[in-house]
C-alpha cells in the first residue's frame, strides 16, 4: 500500500507538491553551497553588522533572504494543503519567519 500524502489535504494535492517543495529547498542549498565555494562564510556574514560588510557580502545576505522566503512559501503551501500539521507550522513560523531573523 502506498503512503498517502493527501490525507486531510486538498483533493489532488500530493507527491507533486511535496516534490516541488523539495526542488525549491534543493535550489536553496545549491545557493548556500555556492557561498562556500566563493569563500563567503554565510553564518559570519549574517551575524555581522551591515555597515561592516563588503558589496559581495551584502549580496550574499540578499540571496539568503530570498532563500529563506522560498522555504517559508513552501512551508505555507504544505500547511495550507494539509501536508504539515498546524503545530509544526506554527513552531516553524514563530522561529523562522520573523523578518529580523531572515537577514
Amino acid at each position: 500500500m502506498e503512503p498517502s500524502c493527501t490525507s486531510g489535504g486538498a483533493p489532488g494535492v500530493g507527491w507533486g507538491l511535496v516534490s516541488s517543495g523539495y526542488r525549491k529547498l534543493g535550489m536553496g542549498m545549491t545557493n548556500f553551497l555556492a557561498f562556500l565555494e566563493a569563500g563567503i562564510n554565510l553564518d559570519n556574514v549574517i551575524r555581522s553588522e551591515i555597515e561592516t560588510l563588503s558589496d559581495e557580502e551584502l549580496g550574499a545576505i540578499r540571496i539568503n533572504f530570498h532563500n529563506q522566503w522560498y522555504v517559508a512559501e513552501n512551508d505555507f503551501i504544505q500547511f495550507q494543503n494539509g501536508l504539515m500539521s498546524p503545530e509544526v507550522y506554527e513552531a516553524k513560523k514563530s522561529k523562522s519567519y520573523r523578518s529580523n531573523e531572515l537577514l
